[in-house]
């Protein structure tokens, strides 16, 4: 008698144990991705609570002269300690574009790193006020003040300045350099937008020409898109107020035309005769009408 062995073979068996073979293997690569992705965790948290990588110090210097209250350098400190405490991790544009965001009084700023030593240099200027930009605009019903703010030579609103009506305005208000400037016609402005090109163009260019004949613009209303007037003090010589013009210029109209114009009957004018002035109108094209 003879046994016979057999086994009993299908089509599909061999389909069956790669099938196998590879799923074991997707397996192996997915434990190792786990594994490999936990241990790049860890060292990353290592990395970033490591004594060795936390800033040690933050050095920070500023221009000092300033003629409004500004952050101090250990306010900037504390705020940029807390936020940024890995050497590593700090990045000197991220830092530098924080500062830009959250400190609007501050500009030209540089941001450097020494890794070794663990220190941040920031260093900084201040922005100088040029005008006051106040808005139509009553805060509520309630209140009697504007919204006003500072701004610098680029137009930039960068610190809010409201004063009370019809009070007098803040001390700062009465320094000759900086002019209140009264927004009558366009959308009420807030911190970080700059207020018109036109406007500024013609405000910066007009306080060049007045500032050379050492007459003082006590304030600048914009009326509408067509009509900007400029209030000058003009003084004597002891600074007692003597008179006080209205210069019109059309925002519409070629600024630079009209500047011309204001330049040339400013400087041909004296003194005395401006005691006499009451307006100048520079909005006629090829005249310049003055009472």
């Amino acid at each position: 008698m003879y046994n016979i062995y057999s086994t009993y073979y299908t089509p599909n068996q061999d389909k069956k144990f790669h099938s196998v073979k590879k799923r074991k293997k997707g397996l192996s690569f997915l434990t190792y991705f786990i594994i490999t992705t936990i241990v790049i965790i860890f060292f990353f948290i290592f990395i970033n609570k490591a004594s060795f990588f936390q800033i040690q110090k933050i050095e920070i210097t500023s221009n000092t002269l300033s003629k409004i209250e500004l952050p101090i350098n250990s306010e900037i400190s504390n705020i940029i300690t807390k936020k940024y405490t890995n050497i590593l991790f700090s990045s000197s544009k991220n830092i530098r574009k924080y500062l830009q965001t959250n400190f609007l009084e501050i500009s030209n700023i540089e941001v450097n790193k020494e890794f070794f030593k663990k220190k941040i240099y920031i260093s900084y200027s201040f922005r100088e006020p040029k005008y006051t930009w106040c808005d139509s605009t009553i805060i509520n019903s309630t209140s009697d003040s504007k919204n006003c703010f500072l701004i610098d030579s680029n137009g930039l609103l960068f610190k809010n300045n409201n004063i009370k009506t019809p009070a007098k305005p803040l001390t700062l208000l009465k320094d000759k350099n900086i002019l209140l400037i009264e927004n009558e016609y366009y959308q009420d402005l807030e911190l970080a937008q700059k207020i018109p090109s036109n406007i500024l163009y013609i405000v910066n260019n007009f306080s060049s020409i007045l500032e050379k004949r050492n007459i003082y613009s006590k304030k600048a209303i914009i009326k509408n898109n067509n009509l900007i007037i400029f209030v000058l003090d003009i003084l004597d010589t002891e600074n007692d107020l003597k008179n006080i013009i209205e210069v019109k210029f059309s925002l519409e109209k070629d600024l630079d035309e009209q500047l011309e114009k204001s330049s040339t009957l400013i400087n041909y004018l004296s003194n005395i005769d401006l005691e006499k002035v009451e307006y100048i109108d520079l909005r006629v094209k090829e005249k310049i009408y003055y009472r």
